[in-house]
């Protein structure tokens, strides 16, 4: 089952919707989210909006591009849609088979775009190419100037519907945290500030100080990286080195919870800044704390930090 989409994410349809049977292609405009935030049946398809009009696709066949592409991109591109367009090979089939498909289809158009081997008009026709060779409606282009990403609904029967705003929490009681910082290993410390208790979900504000030696945490992932980064300028190097243990930071910034009646826990988001050998943070979670819990686990990795959840009396 796919996740819901964060706070204030809106549905909106974009393209002609005339074919119910194939369930049509809805779209969500704006930043990109993370693969785990989309629905069940969802693509997401990264670029910048098209130059032209956006007039509506009112013919299966996309329209040609404004500027001839790149002859080995072209090529390759048309053994994709090629391929699509003779069906599947083997035990992938019916709608995994097409998400699978657009999934990997979006991605060499992703790469071609960061070589500018194809322009932004080139991306946004070639995906209505592979959508038609799919059997789906071609999408609208996107308005001019437009940064960001949308998604498209490949999945069996209806769209998600359009979700409403969700209503704003009502804070509870904070219950501060009296635990010392932990070890995390890598000279790492982490801490458990409080937790905030909410109506409706719940959050852990944590800190980490001093932060975990990222050469030796992460010693084998920056040797690869340093080989695979070899032959760049070094300012260029150093600069992607920093970049690249920064996405392994924040990979390791979801937090996990558990209470003491067994509550299902979902992340839905959260943040964190600081500088020097310093960061805090803030992680939310859903549902709401039961009034039957006494106690919650939050975990960094595979270290637990226990919080006592009763009321206390002063």
């Amino acid at each position: 089952m796919g996740r819901n989409l964060p706070e204030g994410a809106q549905w909106r349809l974009d393209g002609p919707l005339v074919n119910s049977r194939l369930a049509g292609a809805v779209v969500r405009a704006g930043p990109p989210l993370a693969r785990h935030l989309l629905p069940p049946g969802v693509v997401q398809l990264l670029g910048a909006g098209d130059k032209r009009p956006a007039e509506p696709t009112d013919a299966p066949a996309a329209s040609t591009p404004s500027q001839p592409v790149n002859a080995a991109a072209h090529r390759h591109l048309l053994t994709l849609v090629d391929m699509a367009r003779a069906g599947p090979i083997g035990p992938v089939a019916g709608t995994d088979w097409v998400r699978e498909s657009f999934s990997r289809f979006g991605a060499t158009l992703e790469a071609l775009r960061a070589v500018d081997a194809v322009s932004p008009e080139e991306v946004h026709d070639w995906n209505n190419r592979m959508l038609v060779a799919l059997g789906r409606e071609p999408l609208e282009p996107l308005p001019s100037g437009f940064t960001g990403a949308r998604a498209v609904f490949l999945g069996d029967g209806q769209a998600p519907a359009p979700m409403a705003p969700p209503l704003a929490a009502r804070f509870l009681r904070l219950v501060p945290v009296q635990v010392p910082a932990v070890s995390i290993g890598f000279g790492g410390q982490f801490q458990v500030l409080g937790v905030e208790l909410y109506d409706t979900r719940m959050a852990v504000a944590w800190r980490l100080a001093p932060l975990p030696d990222p050469e030796r945490q992460h010693e084998s992932e920056a040797a690869a990286h340093d080989r695979d980064s070899a032959g760049l300028p070094d300012a260029e190097r150093t600069m992607l080195r920093h970049r690249f243990f920064r996405q392994l930071e924040m990979r390791q910034q979801l937090l996990q919870v558990a209470d003491d009646v067994g509550t299902e826990y979902q992340h839905i988001g959260g943040g964190s800044g600081g500088g020097g050998d310093e960061r805090v943070g803030r992680a939310q979670f859903v549902p709401a704390v039961p009034d039957t819990a006494a106690k919650l686990t939050v975990r960094w990795d595979a270290v637990p930090v226990s919080v006592d959840l009763r009321p206390t009396n002063s």
